[in-house]
């Protein structure tokens, strides 16, 4: 299935004040990763439409593009980023 996913710094959820409902917003050390996985973290409607709000969501890996991402987060209810409507997630930029 398709995802749309959004580019973003590790430090977005700081700037726009949004933590996650479930798990964590990306972090500093998410932009540098060596070695493991890349993490993404879904929006409430990727959750959704993607994972049927599974709870054990966390951790998982789905690839993208190929590669795989671990899901470290879930944002909440009619977060949507700075986006008219939302991805289905967001992955550091790097």
């Amino acid at each position: 299935r398709r995802m749309a996913i959004t580019l973003v710094t590790s430090r977005f959820f700081q700037v726009v004040r949004i933590s996650p409902v479930v798990g964590r917003a990306l972090m500093p050390t998410d932009d540098a990763r060596s070695g493991g996985n890349a993490v993404i973290v879904l929006s409430h409607k990727g959750w959704d439409r993607h994972f049927n709000r599974d709870p054990n969501v966390l951790g998982r890996t789905v690839l993208v593009n190929g590669a795989p991402f671990e899901i470290v987060g879930v944002t909440a209810a009619g977060f949507r980023g700075l986006e008219v409507s939302a991805p289905d997630a967001w992955a550091p930029l790097s």
